[in-house]
């Protein structure tokens, strides 16, 4: 591989593309899902893959959007069973009920292995609550869409942002397939765990793999906890906050710790968890009831939301007021793109491959971020520094 193939397959973020236009295979190695290339096309990685700092404008703070809200489903049990208020499912259920859309592509659970992923076309609202949920896992949704989807139906997608960006970036290279979207919808981000932490998580929850029935990370309440079920059907849980913050979440693919796009900015829709605040300001994951910010990014975002409120779907109120306070709810994902000027120059200055990020749009970031000191700045390029020379990057 030259240089960039080389830069590619080391910031892969697995959305499957590649493998389902026939120009790579994913396989699992080390417990992530890496590329096989087998097709040398530099100008389809080069105006499709999400590293490419060529197809993606990046913005600061939450990015471009038209209106934002904070919502939840109308549905209670929907509310409670999804990992946060609900939001995306119930969309999805209304553009399927009033035959809007033929079919909602998206990620469930593999029945199989359900500490995996598979990428589902769902054609009712029954499916599409049946396959709710957080998946914090490999993923390659994008591998099997060309098979899901036909020509004169119509669909949405929803994904992670990663997923969601090469998508988009497709639709410009073919308009026919393109037309079978009605919208693209995203959710917040923070990494996909390795099959190596699935392992460590279902040690932790004492379900061996080969005896694991079920294995939820989230939801059946806000934030919910990670639940495996053996085939016995004895369940075990952990907190939301250990099961992410001290094994899923620390073990990540190399892409996501250098992702500028945790919050879906390519979406027409994008939502995440509103968290209620504690007095300082930071999340409180006490269980709660789940609401949602939502980012309508698009004209047809804005309106298709729209709908499903007046039908009685959803409810939103207007979150603009909060937004400023809103930095310190989601901290991971503010400060993140925040100090990304600092982890690239740690990168170049030990010699490291980074990611495709044109210089003027770091310092743009970095600079309009408020909140985030020099100090803490400094700390992130002395940390990523340290890090490599760990070699834990």
């Amino acid at each position: 591989m030259d240089n960039k193939s080389n830069r590619y397959s080391e910031y892969c973020s697995a959305c499957g593309l590649c493998q389902g236009k026939g120009y790579a295979e994913l396989k699992y190695n080390n417990g992530l899902l890496k590329p096989v290339m087998n097709a040398d096309i530099p100008e389809f990685y080069d105006s499709v893959c999400p590293i490419s700092g060529s197809v993606y404008d990046i913005q600061p703070e939450w990015g471009n959007y038209e209106k934002v809200y904070v919502g939840h489903s109308n549905d209670s049990e929907l509310r409670h069973m999804a990992s946060s208020g609900g939001v995306i499912t119930a969309l999805a259920s209304y553009l399927l009920d009033e035959k809007l859309i033929d079919g909602v592509i998206h990620t469930g659970k593999d029945a199989d292995k359900p500490w995996r992923t598979k990428t589902y076309c769902s054609t009712t609202s029954k499916e599409v609550v049946e396959r709710c949920g957080s998946r914090y896992s490999q993923s390659m949704p994008l591998a099997d869409i060309f098979n899901l989807t036909q020509s004169g139906k119509k669909y949405i997608y929803i994904g992670k942002p990663c997923d969601v960006l090469a998508l988009i970036n497709y639709f410009k290279l073919d308009k026919e397939f393109a037309s079978r979207f009605l919208c693209t919808i995203s959710f917040f981000c923070a990494g996909a765990p390795s099959e190596n932490a699935q392992m460590r998580l279902l040690d932790e929850l004492n379900c061996r793999p080969e005896e694991c029935a079920d294995l939820r990370y989230r939801g059946d309440g806000w934030p919910g906890y990670a639940t495996a079920v053996n085939k016995n059907g004895d369940k075990t849980q952990m907190t939301y906050d250990a099961s992410w913050g001290k094994i899923l979440g620390r073990d990540i693919r190399k892409s996501c710790k250098f992702c500028m796009n945790g919050t879906g900015e390519p979406a027409d829709i994008s939502c995440g968890d509103a968290w209620y605040s504690k007095a300082d300001g930071t999340p409180d994951f006490t269980e709660g009831e789940g609401r949602n910010i939502i980012f309508t990014r698009s004209d047809i975002g804005e309106e298709l939301l729209e709908k499903a409120v007046e039908a009685g779907y959803i409810t939103v109120s207007d979150y603009s007021r909060e937004l400023s306070e809103f930095k310190k709810i989601q901290r991971f994902q503010y400060e993140r793109k925040a100090t990304m000027l600092q982890k690239c120059l740690a990168l170049k200055f030990m010699f490291k491959a980074s990611p495709a990020y044109t210089i003027s749009s770091l310092r743009k970031v970095s600079r309009m971020a408020e909140g985030v000191s020099c100090k803490r700045k400094l700390t992130i390029f002395l940390g990523t520094i340290k890090r490599i020379a760990k070699g834990k990057i």
